[in-house]
């Protein structure tokens, strides 16, 4: 976890991959980088790296910030598990190593698109966790 310019922001490596994700989860404000958990799941064809949120076990996308979950029909007369996106729910920031070893982020600050982690980076979180 590292702060910049007002946020807190997650980073992962995974299967040599780095991503990078605001730190706090869109669903409830859980620590993203306190769990460690990664899972692979597929979506339309798609592999996606997900890391667990350790509050509630939401999953979200390290590749695009959607949250990912596993639906069954219980209506269904062979109830099967479908993984389906809640859409981006989480804001995703650009990451790379450098040549001499370093990690960099470029903080996403674009202010056309709102992602509900967004309120977890806000002025008044943040004065409402030091209350």
């Amino acid at each position: 976890k590292v702060d910049i310019e007002g946020r807190s922001i997650s980073v992962f490596r995974h299967h040599g991959e780095l991503y990078a994700l605001d730190h706090h989860c869109y669903h409830a404000g859980g620590p993203l980088s306190s769990s460690g958990d990664i899972e692979d799941l597929k979506l339309k064809g798609a592999t996606h790296p997900c890391v667990v949120c350790p509050w509630h076990k939401y999953k979200i996308s390290l590749k695009t910030g959607e949250g990912i979950y596993k639906h069954v029909d219980p209506f269904s007369s062979r109830p099967k598990a479908v993984i389906k996106s809640r859409g981006k729910k989480q804001r995703k920031h650009e990451v790379f190593d450098t040549e001499d070893g370093r990690v960099m982020i470029a903080v996403n600050t674009a202010e056309d698109i709102k992602y509900e982690s967004d309120y977890y980076s806000s002025e008044h979180f943040q004065l409402r966790m030091r209350n």
